[in-house]
């Protein structure tokens, strides 16, 4: 049975009728600040409308809320990624440049290396 409440809430299905007690916290947590009373079933008490729609419509500010700061997040990853594009054509640009330093680097290196061993070959001779 909680494998099928959960699979039905994965794919977005309603809260079940029957709820245990253990379920009564984690059903606070869905229903958000905790403050909606669970009724305990044995009990024909009428249910207050005006309540619930109150407590449908602070779900709601909260589901707004939410969507407003994804929404937020997802604005700040679009211009992340837009500042890492730019970012990586700059430092593609620069490789080039970089690849040519360090071939001119190698080149000095070998002759300077030559040019030492020349030298220590001469030094006997001087």
């Amino acid at each position: 049975l909680e494998r099928w409440e959960e699979e039905q809430m994965r794919k977005g299905g309603a809260v079940p009728q029957t709820i245990l007690p253990e379920d009564y916290e984690a059903l606070a947590d869905v229903l958000g600040d905790g403050s909606a009373e669970i009724p305990d079933g044995e009990s024909d008490a009428p249910v207050d409308v005006d309540g619930v729609v109150e407590q449908v419509k602070a779900n709601l500010r909260a589901v707004r809320e939410v969507r407003a700061q994804l929404l937020g997040r997802l604005e700040q990853f679009g211009s992340d990624g837009a500042d890492a594009e730019r970012m990586a054509s700059v430092l593609g640009k620069q490789s080039v440049e970089v690849g040519q330093r360090y071939e001119f680097y190698q080149g000095m290196r070998g002759y300077v290396r030559d040019l030492l061993m020349c030298l220590h070959e001469k030094l006997g001779d001087i």
